[in-house]
């Protein structure tokens, strides 16, 4: 396969790095979000962060990966959810650095989407996320 070299003058890297690292800066926005916007944004944010384990229709893989689809932690109390998310476990990554718009997003779908067969019928506003971690943690 033949490799591609895109030349750039060294004023465009600059202003490519500084729109970069600017991006990656922004606080995330807390407004408030429509359940629709919620659903989508949190499908896009499953199948980024938690499709490869618990798999496309949330039933997991038996013996490795716990199903979501059905499962008491899932659709049980938020708060609990929220920081086991965050905290993670031996077999799952602590999710504690997804900004809060994002956790948002994702525990609403994963607790109501129709692809999972969960329907707990609520949502979460993004600046209602609790516990907040401490960044020097």
């Amino acid at each position: 396969m033949p490799v591609v070299v895109i030349a750039m003058e060294q004023d465009q890297y600059d202003a490519w790095v500084k729109a970069t690292l600017d991006k990656q800066n922004q606080a995330p926005d807390l407004s408030d979000q429509t359940r629709n916007s919620l659903m989508a944004h949190g499908e896009s944010v499953y199948l980024k962060n938690c499709v490869a384990c618990h798999q496309i229709d949330g039933k997991g893989i038996p013996g490795w990966f716990p199903a979501l689809s059905g499962s008491a932690k899932v659709t049980g109390n938020m708060d609990q959810l929220i920081g086991f998310i965050q905290a993670g476990t031996s077999k799952m990554p602590a999710f504690r650095k997804l900004p809060d718009n994002e956790l948002a997003e994702l525990i609403t779908y994963i607790r109501n989407a129709p692809a999972l067969g969960n329907n707990v019928g609520d949502e979460i506003q993004p600046n209602k996320i609790t516990p907040k971690w401490d960044d020097d943690e």
